[in-house]
Order: C-alpha cells, then structure tokens, then sequence
C-alpha cells in the first residue's frame, strides 16, 4: 500500500507538509513519519492532490469506490498495529459527511482543508474570539478575518472597543454596543471599513478616503464624475446626465401634451383614444 495512510498523517499533523519532529510524542512522531513517507510515493517531501486522492484506493478491498467502516479498521490495524478503538475513531474523523464510508468526495474536501492548513478536528473548538468551528475556523457571521482575529463589521453588536474593525469603537450610547467608525469616518460600502468621508484632511500616501474620492492637495475630493451627495458631504455620488434630464422633461411634455388632446377629442360615446389602459372618457 502506498499512500493508504496520508487520511490518518493529515488527522494528526493538520497539515500537507511534514516539518519536524514532536519530542514529547516520540512514538507518535514515528508513526506520523511512517506515514507520511508512505503517502509520499515521490519522496519530493509533500504530498500532491493525486497522491492524496489514492487513499481510498489503498483501502477499498472491493473496488466500489469508498472504504467503508470495517475495511478502514482492517487497513489501520494491519498497517499500525495500534487497537481496533483507535482506528474507529479515526474512521469517524475522516467521515466528514457521516454517511458511514470514506470515499473520494470526504477526499477532496479534506484535501483542500489541509492544504490551508487550517484543519480543526471535531473534538477541537475555534478559540478565536467571535469564531465558529464549521470544519475549519470561521468568522461569525457579522465580522470579518484580520491579522488572525475576527472583528466586528461596523454595525456589529459588540462588547468592547477590540472587538470592531480598526478606526472604529463600540458606541455604548443607546445601551447595546455597536461598532461605530470614529469621528471624521464612514464606512465602505461592504461595511468592513472606515474610511474619510468627502472633505476631510487625508495623507496621499496613508489616507483613504471614501469610495469614488481621492486625495488631492490634502483633502478627500470626489473624483470626474462624482459629487458629494449632500448627505453631510461624507461619499460621493454619480453626477447627474444633464442630457438624460433634458430628454425625460421633454418625453415627459409630449406625453402630456398627447394625454390633453385625447382627453379634448373624446366624447360620451367614445372610449378613450388610449384604449390600451381602459380608460373611459
């Protein structure tokens, strides 16, 4: 068997790449390195998508394309001489969909998984703050990933002034908190941002200014094409088509103009010259 085990070395290590040794655990370490070199049917130190994808072909004795419980059990205990518990537990991990075999589309998952380096085990919790275990360590819903760390999204209740995004604070004025851009900021459109809104002083080299605005002698300007949209000046807005107003006006005269002579020209007797609406004069 050649790369029966990369399954179980992934479990353990929680990662694609070997690196070093685990001196506390030394009989584990062998095992994991067994492993490992067993996957490794190259010897180039990794293991690739297609080495990964024969797992299910070292263990599948009768060919169907998943490896089920007792053939998985039989292949870990042959091969580890470790107990029958052991490798139930194992099986157990590596049924991610908990139909009661291992085949290539529990595989492919874990394959990706792993390959980020981001696997948690089920028996593991996402010790970040404001994070979720679904398979791999998530932000709730509400905050977003930044250096390592989930933070409020402005709007986002919050506890305290750590748990929003930068250049914003857990406003505490109506009583529940919630992530709030400080003074002189606005929030992007995704809400995931503060930004200068229209006016404000900027840096052309740290500054950002808020969307559709730029830098310009040291103040967020709204760029061609844009202006500010009255709203306290803080974003810009797309200028209107002085054209597109001209042209509506005049439609709009027309239309009225042909609604007054239809009117003018019906009588009791006669439906309304539009008649596509029903009306009756």
């Amino acid at each position: 068997m050649n790369i029966e085990m990369i399954l179980i070395f992934s479990l353990l290590l929680g990662t694609i790449y070997f690196e070093g040794s685990n001196a506390d655990q030394p009989d584990m370490y062998k095992l994991i390195n067994m492993l490992f070199l067993k996957a490794d049917a190259n010897l180039d130190g990794k293991i690739t998508q297609a080495e990964f994808s024969a797992v299910v072909q070292a263990f599948d004795k009768n060919g169907d394309g998943a490896v089920t419980h007792d053939e998985f059990v039989d292949g870990w205990v042959a091969l580890t001489k470790q107990t029958r518990a052991v490798a139930n537990a194992y099986f157990h991990v590596g049924d991610l969909n908990h139909d009661k075999v291992i085949d290539q589309k529990d595989h492919d998952i874990m394959y990706t998984v792993f390959d980020q380096n981001e696997i948690l085990l089920p028996s593991d919790t996402c010790k970040v703050p404001n994070g979720i275990c679904e398979t791999r360590c998530r932000c709730k819903e509400g905050f977003i990933a930044l250096n390592d760390s989930c933070l409020g999204k402005i709007g986002t209740t919050c506890t305290m002034q750590s748990d929003c995004i930068p250049e914003a604070a857990c406003d505490n004025t109506f009583g529940g908190g919630t992530c709030t851009c400080n003074d002189g900021l606005v929030a992007d459109l995704n809400n995931t941002e503060c930004r200068l809104k229209v006016g404000a002083i900027c840096d052309q080299h740290s500054g950002t200014c808020v969307e559709h605005s730029e830098c310009i002698n040291g103040q967020c300007t709204c760029k061609n094409g844009y202006q500010a949209d009255g709203n306290g000046s803080k974003t810009c807005k797309e200028k209107e088509d002085g054209l597109k107003d001209i042209i509506w006006i005049f439609i709009g005269s027309v239309t009225g103009f042909l609604l007054v002579l239809a009117v003018v020209t019906c009588t009791v007797t006669h439906y309304c010259c539009r008649k596509k609406l029903q009306n009756l004069c």
